[in-house]
This record gives structure tokens, sequence and C-alpha cells, in this order.
């Protein structure tokens, strides 16, 4: 069969240009994936032990020498996105990965805990960020 006979058939590696490649954003993913493995290791420990049901249910504690710190700070954002909690602290110290149970109240409409909900009067089920966009 003639591959142009159908796009699922057409190969795409003709596609992509090596110029295209960051090969340094390849390595932080790399550590960022790594660290993420580790850190839902743990969680499925403390969901065994029944100190959280869903990822969103945790808060992180990441500890790093002084190496490592301002890397993962200056992605501290980004990996509550990535491990999916509700929150992650970064801390210098020996490496550790602790698992909490988030503080503060479930936001009925992102589902993460944070210790903003209740404090808009307009919305008092909802953290102050999904407020924001609700009241655009």
């Amino acid at each position: 069969m003639d591959n142009r006979e159908s796009v699922f058939l057409t190969s795409l590696n003709n596609l992509f240009f090596p110029q295209w490649i960051d090969k340094e954003l390849i390595k932080k993913w790399k550590r960022i994936l790594k660290l993420r493995d580790l850190v839902l290791k743990e969680m499925e420990r403390k969901r065994e032990e029944g100190l959280i049901g869903s990822s969103l249910e945790a808060e992180v504690i990441l500890k790093f020498n002084e190496n490592d710190f301002s890397f993962y700070q200056s992605y501290q954002d980004a990996l509550r996105e990535v491990l999916i909690v509700s929150n992650v602290n970064i801390e210098k110290g020996d490496f550790e990965v602790k698992i909490e149970k988030a503080r503060g109240k479930k936001c009925l409409r992102c589902w993460n805990w944070r210790k903003d909900v209740g404090k808009n009067k307009e919305f008092p089920d909802i953290c102050e960020r999904c407020a924001k966009v609700l009241k655009c």
C-alpha cells in the first residue's frame, strides 16, 4: 500500500529538524521526571497508609542540597502541576521526599486543597485563584 493513501500511514520523521531539539530543556525535564518518579512512589506509600486518597490531597515537601535547591525552586509552581498535588514546598537540606496531608479546605472548582478557600465572600467554596477566574 502506498503511504500517501492515508495520512495515518505517512512517516513524520522527515518533519522533525535536529536544530529544533533543545538538549538543555530535555535534560531539565529528565531531572524533573526522575524526581516525579520518586515522589509518586512515596505518595503511593502514603496512600496505602491511608494518609491521602487522591494526589490532590497531598502536600509535598522536598529537601535538596545547595546544588539542586535553586534548580528545583525555579520550577516550584510547575512541580505542583507535574506532580498533580495541592502544594509543593522546597527546602534546603539533605535530600528528602516527604508527603503530608494538604492543609486547608478543598476547592470545589479545582479540587486543590487551599488555605484561602472561603476567604472570598462572593465564592465561599472556592480558592482565590478560581474566584479570580470566575469574576472575569
